[in-house]
């Protein structure tokens, strides 16, 4: 039995587009898929690469400025001392008007450099930081008013954690008492006056 020879008609030529056309899109859909994810990963390699070269910046300066011997500042303890005492009577202050109780003020005795947990860069070396621990009691409103009037000081601080707890509740005024842990970094100008 003899095979006919194949004859290729109009019908296989569509056919054999439609065919190649379909595969033709799925290579440029997976070319531009694979290019969208290359360029992804490129960006974020890049960005990597940058944080990385921030950071090693960032331990450079602290390796010099941990090297370099500490110039001795004068007026920074008196003015440090200035901008606790400000803010320790803002915080009075503003406790008494709101009828709130500091149960605890606590300002670290040590300077330290300005270092914002806001960005990688050291580039602040005429501010220094002053660690304050605050505990205050009251209702919620009462404590809340106390420490919105910070604002008010006239001194910048940095904030670092705030915990809210429920103490008690007062039946005589009908509220709640809360307990409020405040955490911050006063902040000053090295020979600057506050």
């Amino acid at each position: 039995m003899r095979k006919e020879p194949f004859i290729l008609t109009q019908p296989h030529v569509h056919r054999a587009r439609k065919v190649l056309k379909v595969i033709l899109g799925l290579t440029c859909g997976a070319l531009v898929l694979s290019g969208g994810r290359y360029l992804q990963a490129k960006m974020v390699t890049a960005d990597l690469a940058d944080r990385v070269r921030m950071q090693s910046k960032t331990l450079a300066d602290l390796r010099q400025a941990a090297v370099k011997p500490t110039e001795t500042r004068p007026t920074s303890p008196a003015i440090r001392e200035d901008a606790i005492v400000k803010v320790q009577t803002a915080l009075e202050r503003n406790a008494r008007a709101a009828k709130c109780e500091i149960s605890e003020f606590q300002a670290s005795p040590d300077r330290a450099p300005y270092l914002s947990s806001f960005t990688l860069e050291t580039n602040h070396a005429d501010w220094e930081q002053v660690q304050v621990h605050v505990t205050l009691s009251g209702s919620v409103s009462a404590v809340f008013t106390t420490v919105e009037g910070l604002r008010k000081c006239g001194v910048p601080i940095e904030p670092d954690s705030i915990e809210l707890a429920r103490k008690s509740f007062d039946e005589h005024k009908k509220h709640s008492v809360v307990t409020l842990r405040l955490s911050f970094r006063v902040l000053t100008r090295i020979g600057a006056k506050v």
